[in-house]
Parts: structure tokens; sequence; C-alpha cells
């Protein structure tokens, strides 16, 4: 699961000038790895987190891709030393 940065948006607020017709989004559910693929993909340094409804949670950075993957990996080197 991802936790997204909370973005600071008044209550409501809907932009009258979308930047993007159909950005590339993910929601809460999907997993680090498919984020990362699409931020390759599309080079992207990050992307919006959003509802089933388009409404926008928050956004997930190539750093914090980055920051959860240095997690795992120690993770894994702990559990290895066992």
């Amino acid at each position: 699961m991802i936790r997204a940065k909370s973005l600071a948006c008044p209550e409501g607020f809907e932009s009258p000038n979308p930047l993007t017709a159909n950005p590339v989004t993910i929601d809460a559910e999907t997993p680090i790895s498919v984020a990362a693929t699409k931020m390759l993909m599309n080079r992207f340094n990050s992307l919006p987190v959003v509802e089933e409804n388009g409404r926008v949670l928050g956004i997930i950075t190539s750093t914090d891709v980055l920051s959860s993957s240095e997690k795992m990996v120690k993770e894994l080197m702990h559990l290895r030393q066992r």
C-alpha cells in the first residue's frame, strides 16, 4: 500500500484548466513496483495518487520509491543474516 503525501487543497477545489486531460495516476493500493514502472516508462519523477472518483489523495515521488526500496533491502539483509 502506498502512503501518499497529503496535498493542501481546499475542499471541493477543482482546477478550471487541468494540465493534462488523462494524467497517469495510481491508486492507494498500487504496489510500489507498479508506481516505479509507470514513472520510469513515462519519465516522471512523481505520480498523483487518486481515489476511484478521481479525487487526489496525494503524490508519490521517485524519492519515496527509492526510500522504500532501501528499507526493503535492509530488511532482506537483516533476515538473511539470521
